[in-house]
């Protein structure tokens, strides 16, 4: 990391971010979930909070996509494609 102030203060932890807005939660988890969590911290090289930001980003991106995905099908199946029998190679 960067070295002391004067004040003996570090710079900025993100190293040439600027500084991010966050919000402290409060989750309990159990000592097995919390020993998983520090050994795939510490095996990417990242700090525990780190990858549990990744992992719900992850999630509610994954929640989004199957929304998106549950009103394509739907739409769907309100009108499906029309397979002419053309186009197709030739076996």
């Amino acid at each position: 990391m960067g070295t002391a102030n004067s004040e003996g203060r570090y710079g900025n932890p993100y190293g040439r971010l600027s500084p991010v807005a966050r919000k402290q939660v409060l989750v309990q988890l159990d000592d097995a979930l919390v020993e998983a969590l520090d050994t795939q911290a510490q095996a990417a090289g990242i700090s525990r909070s780190e990858l549990i930001r990744r992992a719900i980003a992850d999630h509610l991106r994954d929640i989004e996509w199957a929304e998106h995905d549950a009103v394509a099908v739907a739409a769907y199946r309100r009108r499906p494609e029309e397979w002419t029998g053309k186009d197709w190679p030739e076996e």
